[in-house]
C-alpha cells in the first residue's frame, strides 16, 4: 500500500482538493499511482478535446492529432505537470516548441491535408470507401 494521494477538488463538495490515496477506483478505471492518475486525466479529456489546437502567438491552429505527438516530448522534457488541453487554452505551443517536440510536424500535416484532398477527389468521381 503506498503513502501517496490526489489531491482532487469535487465540484460541490467541498472549498478545498480532498486526499485521496492510492489506489483507488472511477467506474472501470483503477488508479494505482501518479502516472495512473495522469494517464487517466488524459484519457477523460481527451473526450472534450478540441478539433484543433493552437500555435501559440498565431492565428494558425493544427490538428489535435499532431498536438499530441509534440506532448509526448513535451512530457519527456517537463514530465506531466500540465495536460494538453491546459496549453491549447493558455494558448498552445509555439513554433520553436513544436520543432523541438516534433520535429516531422509539418511534414505530418503536409501528408494529412494532402490525404484530405485525395479523399475529396475520389468521393467527388463518386468512389465510396
Amino acid at each position: 500500500m503506498s503513502n501517496e494521494s490526489v489531491r482532487i477538488m469535487l465540484d460541490g463538495m467541498s472549498e478545498e482538493p480532498i486526499a485521496i490515496p492510492f489506489p483507488f477506483k472511477i467506474g472501470e478505471y483503477t488508479i494505482n499511482n501518479p502516472d495512473d492518475w495522469c494517464d487517466f486525466k488524459r484519457i477523460y479529456e481527451k473526450e472534450e478535446v478540441m478539433d484543433n489546437f493552437p500555435i501559440h502567438s498565431s492565428n494558425v491552429t493544427i490538428p489535435w492529432s499532431v498536438a499530441e505527438q509534440a506532448f509526448l516530448g513535451y512530457e519527456k522534457k517537463y514530465g506531466k505537470g500540465q495536460s494538453l488541453k491546459v496549453i491549447a487554452k493558455r494558448g498552445g505551443f509555439g513554433v520553436e516548441e513544436m520543432d523541438e517536440f516534433h520535429p516531422q510536424w509539418r511534414e505530418h500535416i503536409r501528408l494529412r491535408e494532402e490525404n484530405e484532398r485525395l479523399k475529396k477527389l475520389l468521393i467527388d468521381a463518386g468512389i465510396t470507401f
